[in-house]
């Protein structure tokens, strides 16, 4: 996991091949979605400002290791793949994961998404289709 300004990156499958991690991606954003609706409840009820967000997942290759100083590195994911679901992400509503349409197939029936047509991304000469993840079958 990688804090990168004010979000969070996540990713499956690196170092080592792991089975199943588009499925476990999509089901992490789902739990991750359920716990932040939790809390946002909680947080109304007692008074406080609420924290929404919303989620953006690509699957594909990257490149992954060690960069930076020797006073100051991390453990990073880097590539297209990344930049995809950075973008994703961005024009995510508040509780809303987005997928690209390469996740969408990789989960299969499996998956309940919605498609929202295709968008245009920064970097990106055609546009993409853009899914929404509604929920996962076990």
């Amino acid at each position: 996991m990688e804090h990168v300004g004010d979000m969070v990156m996540g990713a499956f499958d690196v170092p080592n091949d792991q089975p199943g991690h588009p499925h476990r991606a999509a089901k992490a954003a789902l739990e991750v979605r359920e716990s932040l609706e939790r809390f946002a409840a909680e947080r109304k009820a007692a008074g406080l400002p609420v924290l929404r967000f919303g989620m953006g997942l690509s699957t594909g290759p990257v490149i992954v290791g060690y960069q930076g100083t020797e006073y100051r590195y991390e453990y990073s994911a880097l590539g297209d793949t990344t930049n995809v679901a950075f973008h994703i992400s961005s024009q995510a509503k508040a509780g809303q994961i987005l997928i690209r349409e390469e996740l969408r197939n990789r989960l299969g029936e499996r998956a309940k998404v919605r498609s929202l047509g295709t968008g245009r991304f920064k970097r990106r000469r055609e546009r993409m289709p853009v899914n929404e993840l509604v929920e996962l079958a076990e």
